[in-house]
């Protein structure tokens, strides 16, 4: 969330990859995670680009 408030902006673009990498975990887990925050609507997926709903 950090990054969005720097940019003005509630979407991070980065990979599934790099933010494992930033969070210290796998990007499987990443993906997993966000795929079940999109379907709460909590996000929306975009290639490279997580926005924040």
């Amino acid at each position: 969330q950090k990054r969005c408030e720097v940019m003005g902006t509630d979407t991070l673009t980065m990979t599934h990859d790099q933010l494992a990498q930033e969070l210290g975990t796998a990007r499987e887990v990443i993906s997993r995670l966000l795929k079940k925050m999109e379907a709460e609507g909590l996000v929306e997926l975009g290639r490279n680009k997580i926005t924040l709903v």
